[in-house]
C-alpha cells in the first residue's frame, strides 16, 4: 500500500532548524519496515483507526515525541479546509496532556479553526518546524483543549499535488530538524497512502449503502 500516490518527498523542506542531526540506526530502519508492514496488514483486516495508530506510535518511539496526530484533509462546502481525526497517540503525557486526552479529545474530532501552524501546513503544503513553540503564536488551539506545546513538527500528506493530510509530532525534547523529515519519509508516505485506501473504502461503503437502500 505504500504506492507512489501519496508521495511526500519532493516537499521535504523546513522553515526552522532544529538542536541536533538525526539519523535512525539500522535496526530502528529495521523496526520501522516491519511496523509500517503491520499497519498495513492492520489496514486489510479493519480499514482505519488501528492502522493509523501503529504508524502514529512507531513515529513516536523513534523520534522521542510525547505526542502525535494524523487528521485527513477534507474542504467544506465553501472550499475552505479542515481536518478531521484519524488517530491521536501520547506517551508518558504531562499532566495538560492527560487533562486534554480525558476532557477534550473525541474521535474523529473536526478541527476547524486553521489559523495555527498546523493550518500552516494544509496551505503551505510544506513541513513545519517550530522548536520554540511557546513563543510562537501560531501553536495556540492546534486542538480544542491542546495545551501549546514546547515544540512541532508537521508534515502534509500528499496524493500527487493536493494535501489530503497531516502527520504532526509534538514535544521532542531536542527538537525537530529537517533531517528527521527525510527519516520520516517513510512513516508519512504510508500514512498518505492508507489515507487514500481510507476514503476509497468510505466511498465503497457509501455506494454499497445507498445501493442496498434503493
Amino acid at each position: 500500500m505504500a504506492s507512489g500516490s501519496g508521495n511526500s518527498g519532493p516537499r521535504q523542506g523546513a522553515a526552522q532548524a532544529g538542536n541536533e542531526a538525526v539519523s535512525f540506526t539500522p535496526g530502528q530502519y529495521k523496526e520501522m519496515l516491519s511496523a509500517i508492514c503491520e499497519a498495513q496488514y492492520l489496514f486489510i483486516e479493519e480499514p482505519g483507526r488501528p492502522a493509523f495508530d501503529r504508524l502514529l506510535e512507531l513515529a513516536l518511539y523513534l523520534t522521542g515525541s510525547e505526542f502525535g496526530y494524523i487528521g485527513e484533509a477534507f474542504n467544506d462546502p465553501e472550499g475552505r479546509p479542515y481536518l478531521k481525526e484519524r488517530a491521536i497517540s501520547s506517551h508518558a503525557p504531562s499532566a495538560a496532556l492527560r487533562h486534554f486526552l480525558k476532557h477534550s479529545y473525541e474521535p474523529g474530532c473536526e478541527l476547524r479553526n486553521l489559523g495555527n501552524l498546523m493550518g500552516d501546513v494544509v496551505t503551505g503544503a510544506q513541513p513545519i518546524i517550530s522548536n520554540e513553540s511557546t513563543r510562537d503564536p501560531r501553536a495556540a488551539d492546534l486542538l480544542p483543549g491542546f495545551p501549546q506545546p514546547s515544540s512541532f513538527l508537521g508534515l502534509p500528506l500528499f496524493q500527487w499535488d493536493e494535501v489530503i493530510g497531516v502527520f504532526m509530532l509534538a514535544n521532542r525534547a531536542n527538537g525537530y530538524t529537517p533531517e528527521l523529515c527525510k527519516e520520516l519519509d517513510p512513516i508519512s508516505t504510508s500514512c498518505a497512502s492508507l489515507l487514500l485506501a481510507y476514503k476509497n473504502y468510505a466511498m465503497r461503503q457509501q455506494v454499497e449503502t445507498a445501493l442496498f437502500a434503493s
